[in-house]
């Protein structure tokens, strides 16, 4: 393959960019050309490591030999692209969620990785020796989020062993650590008053809800591709067992963001609805109402507490 074009999923995160960024520089390194497409808004924190590399549609009379996902387990999180890429004969699916469910014509799943890009990485030292400071930093970053920081039992001593392998080539992590956990706008903390004033608790308190509605992202003037950053945090809360965060969509329906200290499988209930996700983190869409939704998520997560 010559020509290759690579896909991330919709609301893109630091694992599914830094995958994507990664493969565009380890494949442009060996004269191929490469596309980056992605059907969504890049966070303003990851735009450090996109650089304006990806495409929100397709280029004209674009033609490839080759399309390869990542970081997707579901072929309809590719959203505008979903068909063009079923369609294509030669097709990659490169994750690490254990609800893959291997769309591809070649699937490179392992959901004993942290990351798609821990993942990514394995596959590219199996050849060579990483020395390019922006593919370094790419796998980095997709390493760093999906383990929050290195924080989550996805974090293994592979994982640290391969972080400082990356970090010593050189990567800035003052600057990288920046914007992937530590910057904050006046917006973000508006959002934060309102997230905690829609904070709702269910089944004795083991269940947080909070939600954005189109009215709350209209008067800030923001897309329903936005990131609610409460999730984790109520996440943490003693008294609770799973957080849920849900954004309103233009198509009356929400978009859940599902977080647990573990002893709730999340990835089960996301399934439920049609997303999926690991055991920690996962994520749907559910369209109703709010007080349907809601309902939905609180008797779904009930059955597996």
């Amino acid at each position: 393959a010559n020509k290759i074009a690579v896909f991330s999923h919709k609301a893109p995160d630091g694992d599914c960019l830094g995958s994507g960024t990664g493969l565009y520089y380890f494949l442009t390194s060996k004269g191929k050309e490469v596309d980056l497409y992605c059907d969504d808004e890049i966070h303003e924190n990851f735009k450090f490591l996109a650089k304006d590399l990806y495409n929100s549609n397709l280029k004209e009379n674009a033609t490839y030999d080759l399309l390869i996902s990542v970081d997707c387990s579901d072929l309809s999180r590719l959203g505008k692209f979903e068909t063009f890429f079923d369609s294509f004969e030669n097709t990659i699916c490169i994750d690490h969620h254990l609800t893959n469910n291997n769309f591809a014509k070649i699937n490179i799943v392992d959901s004993e990785k942290s990351s798609a890009c821990e993942l990514i990485y394995t596959f590219i030292t199996t050849f060579e020796e990483i020395n390019d400071i922006n593919l370094a930093t790419s796998l980095y970053c997709g390493i760093a989020t999906d383990t929050g920081c290195f924080i989550h039992n996805n974090t293994k001593q592979s994982t640290h062993i391969i972080a400082g392998k990356l970090i010593s080539l050189g990567i800035d992590l003052e600057y990288v650590h920046y914007y992937l956990f530590k910057r904050k706008t006046i917006i973000d903390l508006k959002l934060m008053q309102e997230t905690l004033k829609n904070l709702e608790f269910y089944n004795e308190n083991k269940i947080a809800i909070t939600y954005i509605t189109q009215k709350i992202l209209k008067k800030y003037n923001l897309s329903d591709s936005i990131h609610i950053g409460m999730v984790n945090t109520i996440t943490y809360l003693e008294e609770s067992e799973v957080g849920v965060s849900m954004v309103e969509q233009s198509d009356n329906s929400f978009r859940i963001s599902f977080r647990t200290k573990g002893n709730v499988d999340v990835s089960k209930v996301a399934l439920k609805f049609g997303g999926g996700g690991h055991r920690m983190a996962a994520g749907c869409k559910i369209f109703g109402k709010l007080h349907t939704v809601v309902k939905k998520i609180v008797d779904a997560i009930s059955e597996e507490l």
